[in-house]
């Protein structure tokens, strides 16, 4: 053997790497043979659920809960068309959210305990008390909520577009949120038609100290979280009629 191939598989042998039984007998090659590491599955983020809590009145909107089971992303991507879709048969895309809108998770809305569907009809007593909101999102996560009616004062003329109901910011991991406007349940003139209450869930940059106008007629729920860095997320709705003049 020529020096210079001895020298060069005696240095081989002692490469801190070398294992002589790595190689297949009839093979003279010098590639390595490596164990492919073990897949880990990455650690997802704890999420929030975020409603009111009768339990916990110093924290009325902050349920923490632990998910050891999360949706797929084809199935989560479903439920966002389909909301989408409801929203758009319903003319809240564009009414109150805009044409790009696309929701990000589902909200579940309760009222009296009872969660309804999305376009529910229900009656003035049923939404006289403060509904329960609740959704799942991410740890870490700011939100704000708002309650709006796009069809102020009527369903055909809605020249007060859209009556603020309820705002509240600041929901978060470590702050159960500042109620900027206290709830306000429907009263829907008599004659005006089915009116939409839409509410609308915004995602925040950072905690703020947002400023909210006076009247709560002409409030655009959209515009006015952009002015304070927020994008909407999640959206759902249900409707309340008036069917007697005293009701």
């Amino acid at each position: 053997m020529p020096v210079e191939d001895y020298d060069q598989e005696a240095e081989h042998k002692h490469h801190p790497h070398y294992n002589n039984n790595e190689y297949s007998d009839n093979s003279h090659s010098s590639t390595h043979v490596y164990a492919e590491p073990e897949y880990a599955e990455p650690q997802k983020q704890p999420a929030l659920h975020i409603g009111p809590d009768p339990n916990n009145p110093l924290a009325p909107y902050l349920l923490p809960t632990d998910h050891s089971a999360y949706t797929s992303l084809s199935k989560a991507q479903a439920v966002s068309e389909d909301i989408r879709a409801e929203l758009k048969d319903a003319h809240i895309i564009p009414d109150v959210l805009p044409s790009s809108f696309t929701p990000k998770f589902d909200i579940t809305i309760r009222f009296n305990g009872e969660a309804i569907d999305m376009g529910q009809l229900l009656t003035i007593n049923e939404t006289k008390a403060e509904p329960i909101i609740e959704f799942d999102a991410p740890y870490g996560q700011i939100f704000t909520i708002a309650i709006v009616d796009p069809d102020a004062p009527s369903s055909t003329r809605h020249g007060y577009r859209s009556y603020r109901h309820f705002l509240m910011t600041n929901l978060g991991a470590d702050n159960a949120g500042e109620k900027l406007t206290a709830y306000r349940g429907p009263q829907p003139s008599f004659g005006s038609g089915i009116h939409r209450y839409v509410v609308v869930v915004l995602k925040q940059q950072d905690y703020v100290e947002a400023d909210v106008p006076h009247l709560r007629v002409r409030f655009d729920p959209v515009k006015w979280g952009a002015k304070h860095h927020m994008t909407p997320v999640a959206a759902s709705y249900f409707t309340v009629k008036r069917n007697r003049i005293i009701e």
